[in-house]
């Protein structure tokens, strides 16, 4: 039997590795299958990408959109470095017409995994508006 990418399934056992299990099945190839055993009782995660995509494969694989990536060197300035990625969501027929080394596809389970690391910001509010922002909660929540 040769060993190769389409007859291995991956099997990962975790216990509360919600920080780095992105990061473990982002570097395994997407169409390989893949196994999580969670041992914990935080099963939240999968729970929420079952109930919207009816399971994280499928959310791996269902194509949210497609973008065109934009990136230019800046000559004008007598520089040569590049301008950070920007990225602009396109429509199907634009993706085709565009260079493919300009261009991805994002998946459902990347989308909803961005949308949920923006919401890992945590703001702090500078003391001097400290005793006025609770003293304005409490009016709130009475």
């Amino acid at each position: 039997m040769d060993l190769n990418l389409n007859n291995v399934t991956f099997i990962i056992v975790t216990y509360n590795s919600e920080e780095v299990i992105n990061n473990c099945l982002d570097s395994i190839p997407r169409e390989v299958p893949k196994i999580v055993i969670e041992n914990s009782k935080n099963i939240e995660t999968k729970k929420y990408l079952e109930n919207k995509y009816g399971s994280v494969a499928i959310a791996k694989t269902t194509i949210h959109h497609y973008e065109y990536v934009w990136s230019e060197r800046v000559e004008a300035t007598g520089t040569s470095d590049p301008i950070p990625e920007q990225f602009l969501e396109v429509d199907y027929d634009s993706y085709l017409a565009t260079n493919p080394d300009l261009r991805r596809t994002i998946y459902a389970y990347e989308y909803e995994d961005k949308l949920n690391e923006g919401h890992r910001e945590i703001q702090l509010i500078q003391p001097a508006f400290a005793t006025k922002v609770l003293t304005e909660s409490r009016k709130i929540f009475r």
